[in-house]
């Protein structure tokens, strides 16, 4: 291979991860594009990148690159900066592929490639800072999306997109009607999203009709909602524990099984179990009942860790957490003094 050839396959594989990525897309149609092309559109990217937008608009306006081609592109790039920055001796900053990404995708989605669009709105709604201009384009495109895509998906995903935008600008109604749409379509998330609203809007029967609706397609928050609605103990715990099977799920899922098995069950084992799997996911308040939890059972040394991890957390729990720590201590000191009351002894009714 020449030295050219050499320097063309690095950039290649730089910007878009080993070569058979390139090749399994062309193998299924995906994408038409010669290696050189791509390296003549990373080439004009590199060297002028405030004008690559409009070498992207002409080049396709002489029918050299299909929006298909700038999608596919776009999407491989994305998946390569979220893999390495060691696929070639050429490192590419990964702000470097994201932009490279974002221009093909805009340029795919003015061309009406419907997922294309959905990709880069889901961007910019995402950005801390965008244009207006930026922001009325993807409104648009997602509403034509929503309303004349033929895949329900895509006006499924447009639909749900356009209602956490409405959400976050306060626009509830707005929102609730994107998520209803989007549900309709067969999302179940967006079912999810509908019984939070009519949830917020204290109209319980509808919240519960759309929580049911989601467990019924088996989505977590489902069932985790739905838990949160009911009155009987063991139907709330039957909801927890098939949230909890999935991954990924809410740390309030364990908090709240682990509720049960200390204040309803007594059942300390377990309830340390769900307490630890909680705090292990961000949730201090469960580190802090834990905490509780070890003392009461006599595992000062163990109550005593808890509290060090959340004493430093703003707020009410760094405080309980200091006080608890300090009470622990105490009577750490007291059963050293006390022979009757020596740890060895309050050890005796931990559940091992």
């Amino acid at each position: 291979m020449s030295q050219f050839g050499s320097l063309k396959k690095s950039l290649i594989t730089a910007f878009f991860g080993p070569k058979h990525f390139l090749d399994n897309l062309r193998k299924t149609g995906a994408l038409r594009l010669t290696d050189s092309k791509i390296d003549s559109l990373l080439q004009s990217f590199r060297n002028n990148p405030d004008q690559f937008q409009n070498y992207l608009k002409e080049a396709c306006k002489r029918q050299e690159i299909a929006p298909k081609d700038l999608l596919n592109l776009a999407k491989l790039s994305f998946q390569a900066s979220q893999l390495s920055n060691n696929f070639s001796s050429e490192v590419i900053p990964n702000a470097q592929r994201k932009s490279w990404a974002k221009a093909c995708l805009k340029q795919s989605a003015k061309l009406c490639c419907d997922e294309a669009q959905i990709i880069y709105a889901s961007l910019v709604f995402n950005q801390i800072k965008f244009t207006e201009d930026e922001l009325k384009t993807c409104v648009e495109w997602m509403k034509r999306v929503s309303d004349h895509s033929p895949e329900p998906e895509k006006a499924s995903k447009a639909s749900k997109l356009l209602g956490v935008f409405y959400q976050r600008l306060g626009k509830a109604e707005l929102a609730n009607t994107m998520f209803q749409r989007a549900a309709a379509l067969g999302d179940a998330e967006s079912y999810v999203m509908h019984g939070r609203i009519e949830l917020a809007n204290e109209r319980k029967t509808q919240a519960k009709w759309a929580f049911e609706k989601a467990a019924s397609m088996d989505h977590p928050l489902g069932y985790f909602y739905l838990s949160n609605l009911c009155t009987n103990a063991r139907e709330k715990k039957t909801y927890l524990l098939k949230a909890a099977s999935f991954d990924g799920c809410p740390p309030e899922v364990a908090h709240n099984l682990a509720l049960i098995y200390d204040r309803t069950e007594h059942n300390d084992k377990l309830a340390i179990e769900w307490y630890t799997v909680a705090a292990s996911n961000g949730l201090s308040i469960s580190r802090f009942n834990l905490a509780q939890l070890y003392q009461r059972v006599g595992d000062y040394q163990a109550a005593m860790g808890q509290c060090d991890k959340i004493a430093s957390v703003p707020g009410s729990i760094g405080k309980n957490a200091t006080r608890l720590r300090e009470e622990i201590r105490t009577k750490m000191a007291l059963s050293t003094d006390d022979p009757a009351r020596s740890e060895t002894n309050i050890r005796k009714c931990i559940i091992m």
